[in-house]
């Protein structure tokens, strides 16, 4: 498996998300390009079948095959600001 690290932070943010969603799973998808690189999103959704998991502890985390072409790691942590609470995701091969 891809190695994933989460924050404490990240995690109890999710968590809590997860659990007024009702749900045990996220996804981590490409959302494209930006002058720093390449964006990637989460999101609380069901997995389509090209999907990978790659993390199945608290929760479950699948990445979409483009995200996954660019993250050798995943690297979640929680960020704030002025419009709220959001999670970070880096990974080794980011620009």
């Amino acid at each position: 498996m891809k190695k994933v690290i989460i924050s404490d932070e990240a995690k109890e943010f999710i968590l809590d998300k997860l659990k007024k969603a009702g749900e045990d799973k996220i996804i981590i998808c490409f959302q494209g390009f930006a002058w720093g690189g390449p964006k990637f999103g989460v999101s609380i959704a069901q997995p389509n079948e090209n999907d990978k998991l790659i993390y199945d502890k608290e929760f479950k985390i699948y990445i979409d095959p483009i995200a996954d072409q660019w993250l050798d790691e995943v690297n979640i942590t929680l960020r704030k600001s002025i419009f709220g609470r959001y999670l970070k995701i880096k990974g080794s091969s980011e620009c």
